[in-house]
């Protein structure tokens, strides 16, 4: 059976269709990311400089479920240089494993008269002379073509517990300062687990049964 986990960084548990659904802060704290009856368990941590994100945190917005990342200034606390994302999965099936990023760039450019605009900055000028990727992927995943996903490139062994460290920092973004305005970049980020038995995938994926080849 496939479960599909979405966690935008930051909600309330959410139920779904198929399986459950448990996201990342519920009150105060982290919840561990678990899917019931049985056949998954997943977890996932976020780190800025390798200190764990709360939900207390002055980079989480309570209201919006946003975590923000700092893509301009290294020496910012939650730097996408200092990001990290780490899972463990727990499989009580022979499982394929894939996630993807759902990022959204954001320019803000500010005024010498006081004005500001924000700019959603398009996906392919942030890739922009780079590999696919503005995040630094665990090397054990790949991508095909245009396809958003990152698969592991293994199988998840009946009972086995794996751990990865899914994105260990990112590149920057380059801003402007003149005498009429500076900009600031920040990225609100969310992370999407899909686990499927290992036989299932093309029917699950709708991807091509040689995509592991």
């Amino acid at each position: 059976m496939k479960k599909r986990i979405l966690v935008p960084l930051f909600f309330i548990l959410i139920p779904i269709l198929i399986g459950f659904a448990y996201a990342w802060f519920e009150d105060d704290e982290f919840l561990n990311v678990i899917i019931r009856p049985g056949s998954i368990e997943v977890s996932i941590q976020v780190y800025f400089d390798d200190v764990e994100v709360l939900s207390n945190s002055p980079y989480y917005d309570s209201t919006t479920k946003i975590l923000q990342i700092n893509t301009f200034d290294d020496q910012a606390p939650n730097y996408i240089g200092k990001l990290k994302i780490t899972m463990q999965v727990v499989a009580h099936n022979t499982s394929r494993l894939r996630f993807r990023l759902l990022d959204e760039w954001v320019l803000t450019r500010y005024f010498t008269n006081g004005e500001s605009t924000n700019i959603i900055v398009p996906y392919d000028v942030v890739v922009q002379g780079i590999n696919q990727s503005p995040y630094t992927i665990h090397p054990d995943f790949f991508r095909v073509s245009a396809n958003p996903y990152y698969y592991f490139d293994g199988f998840i062994g009946k009972n086995q517990t794996l751990q990865f460290t899914l994105v260990n920092g990112g590149l920057p973004y380059p801003v402007r300062t003149t005498d009429n305005y500076y900009e600031e970049v920040f990225v609100h980020l969310q992370v999407i687990v899909d686990v499927v038995q290992a036989n299932r995938i093309v029917e699950k994926w709708n991807v091509e049964a040689t995509i592991f080849d």
